[in-house]
């Protein structure tokens, strides 16, 4: 019944240690998005933080250096999932919204398409992990 210790069977060892990192891989990301959201509703990188002394610039690379270490540490999660495709549109996105931001160029049409870029992100980031976990969910044993 069991492996060789008699504890839970080799097979089930692996999908556990694969259903920890892709567990890890998505409590990231839904890390990431919960500090993204709480830093444009209270305009932290634009008003708080640069307040405190912490330049908007700093902010962005922290950014940028938190979704790289995401995007590096957890490549075997997300190599071969065809969900990808909204994480690369949601990173794409905020790149954009980013790129408007820091241009200082003041029009509405500007800061229309910088909230339109930032939802379309903020969108497809919440998209990514829920459609990983219904396909997860789906290829659980007993599932038809």
């Amino acid at each position: 019944m069991g492996g060789r210790r008699g504890g839970v069977p080799p097979r089930r060892c692996r999908a556990r240690h694969v259903d920890a990192r892709l567990s890890a891989a998505l409590a990231g990301w839904g890390l990431l998005t919960a500090v993204l959201t709480l830093d444009d509703r209270f305009l932290l990188h634009e008003v708080v933080l640069p307040y405190l002394g912490v330049p908007e610039v700093l902010v962005y690379l922290v950014y940028v250096v938190v979704v790289l270490a995401l995007l590096v540490g957890f490549r075997s999660e997300l190599t071969g999932q065809p969900e990808v495709v909204l994480l690369l549109l949601g990173l794409g996105a905020f790149a954009i919204s980013v790129g408007l931001d820091l241009t200082g160029w003041d029009s509405t049409v500007r800061r229309v398409a910088e909230e339109t870029a930032k939802m379309i992100g903020a969108t497809a980031l919440l998209c990514f992990p829920s459609a990983i976990l219904v396909l997860h969910l789906r290829r659980l044993p007993g599932r038809s």
